[in-house]
């Protein structure tokens, strides 16, 4: 069960207060390690100038050694540049279109202040 601390909901208010276009989750096979995961994100947002905006939470998966990693983008563009970068990566991705930036601002921030969270950050494209 999830127990919703303040760390939480603020994040989850925060980030929900941003619009989102995008929601993906991304794991790499067989092993996924948090500095991976965080070299690859950083490495769409640099790759693909669509995108706005971009904010991860790297969390352990279930069976506690592996890790994956929960994205929101925007951008002022529909692109699937992001998707296909990431796949080219060798990556297993699941996206899909962001239609309550609340509700999945605070799925994305559940664990921040917990020791499931391994990393996370806001990347904000400047012109």
């Amino acid at each position: 069960m999830i127990t919703m601390n303040s760390i939480t909901k603020e994040y989850g208010s925060w980030i929900g207060s941003m619009k989102w276009d995008q929601f993906l989750t991304i794991r790499k096979r067989p092993f996924s390690s948090k500095r991976i995961l965080r070299t690859i994100t950083e490495s769409i947002f640099d790759t693909d100038k669509t995108l706005d905006r971009l904010f991860f939470v790297t969390e352990r998966s279930n069976d506690h050694n592996n890790f994956h990693t929960h994205i929101l983008t925007s951008s002022p563009k529909q692109s699937t540049t992001t998707k296909t970068l990431l796949k080219l990566k060798g990556l297993d991705v699941w996206d899909e279109p962001v239609k309550d930036n609340e509700g999945v601002s605070i799925y994305l921030s559940k664990w921040i202040g917990q020791p499931n969270v391994t990393d996370y950050d806001l990347l904000i494209r400047e012109d």
